[in-house]
Order: structure tokens, then C-alpha cells, then sequence
């Protein structure tokens, strides 16, 4: 389902952080819109952290579809394509592709595949993951997304939200991939209030094994 050709280390850059931008991240683009077009959005479950806790603040929904290779939500519960995608994604060549990208072993990391979407006024504040994420990759799954609407992903020269490197608006068949570090600072700009879309992705977490 996805492109092995998009899985290249000459995507990678280094600058503000070691990350990559894959486009088409899909092997067929009918697929991509199929994905689109089936995005399980009744299953997620609204997120929100804004009293100054944690890591990170944020207002968003989200679904964990799968972590360590157990499902979380049933295979049956998603339509179309997802169950495919959840399940390559869980395994092994996606691993590989991902590893020889950024030149980082995960062959012993744990794997957590989750779905979001920020409505109207979503957001997420500028941070850096937690120490135990070794890589992660966001796949984009609007077929229209403005400019204008906010919405972008910002990788952060530092923890100050106006110090923009690169934006990245989340448009169908075009991916992330970024290698967490202290310096790898990033956030989800607002959704603005006049936006009828919400701004959809997946989430692959490649994470640390438990001490």
C-alpha cells in the first residue's frame, strides 16, 4: 500500500532537526483517496490539555488503533482500506523502509498507530515528544487543505512558536517523518473557527522498549 520508492534517505534533511517529507507516500493514489474517503471519524474521541500540564498542550480527537501489535479497536470497526494499511504499518518492511530512511535502528522499538484529527480552533503547542519516541512519521489525509486555514504542521528552529523553519500543510498522499531529539520542536498551528474540515492524519510512534 504505501511506496517503497518515497522511502529514501535523499529526503532526509538535517535542518532544524533530522526529519523527511515523503510525497506520494502511497503506492496507488486511488488508495490514498479511498482512505480519505473512509476516515473513520465517528470513532474518535475528543483530547483536549490546556491547563499548562504535561509535555504539551492540545485540542484535538484521536483514536489508538494498535500498540505493541494488539488491536485496540476491533479491524471490523474500520472501513475500507484501514485495517490493510493498520496492518503493514505494524509490520516488519515498513519498519525496515522507515529505519534505512533516517538511518536509526527500531528493530527493538515498540509500535503505536493512532488516528487524529483537529476541528475547528484544534491546535497543539510547540514540543519535542517524550525522550522514549524514537521516530515518528504523520501521514496527511486531506485532499483540500488552504493555506489559510491554519492547520500546518511547524518544525521549530526552538521551543518558541514563532520561530518557523518549515511548514508542512496536510494534504493527502504526503508524510513526515522526523527523529525526536531535544532540538526536534514542532506543532500543529489552530484550525481557524471558519473552517468546515477537519485536519486528518496517522500517527506511527516507534518508541523505546520498556525498561
Amino acid at each position: 500500500m504505501l511506496s517503497a520508492a518515497a522511502f529514501t534517505s535523499r529526503a532526509v534533511r538535517d535542518t532544524p532537526f533530522r526529519w523527511a517529507s515523503l510525497a506520494p507516500t502511497f503506492a496507488d493514489p486511488a488508495l490514498a483517496r479511498s482512505l480519505a474517503a473512509t476516515f473513520p471519524a465517528g470513532l474518535l474521541e475528543s483530547a483536549e490539555r490546556t491547563d499548562g500540564s504535561g509535555d504539551k498542550q492540545y485540542v484535538m480527537r484521536s483514536l489508538t488503533v494498535m500498540r505493541d501489535s494488539r488491536w485496540l479497536t476491533a479491524p471490523d470497526d474500520l472501513p475500507g482500506p484501514w485495517p490493510g494499511l493498520v496492518t503493514e504499518l505494524a509490520g516488519d518492511a515498513y519498519r525496515d523502509a522507515v529505519a534505512r530512511m533516517v538511518d536509526v535502528d527500531l528493530s527493538s522499538c515498540r509500535v503505536e498507530i493512532r488516528l487524529c484529527a483537529y476541528p475547528t480552533e484544534g491546535w497543539l503547542s510547540a514540543h519535542t515528544d517524550r525522550p522514549d519516541k524514537v521516530v515518528t512519521q504523520v501521514f496527511y489525509l486531506n485532499e483540500e487543505w488552504d493555506a489559510g486555514w491554519g492547520g500546518a504542521l511547524r518544525l521549530l528552529s526552538s521551543a518558541n512558536e514563532d520561530d518557523v523553519h518549515t511548514v508542512v500543510p496536510p494534504l493527502l498522499d504526503t508524510s513526515v517523518v522526523f527523529v525526536r531529539s531535544d532540538d526536534s520542536w514542532h506543532s500543529v498551528a489552530p484550525v481557524h473557527r471558519d473552517v468546515a474540515h477537519e485536519r486528518r492524519s496517522v500517527l506511527v510512534h516507534f518508541s523505546s522498549p520498556e525498561p
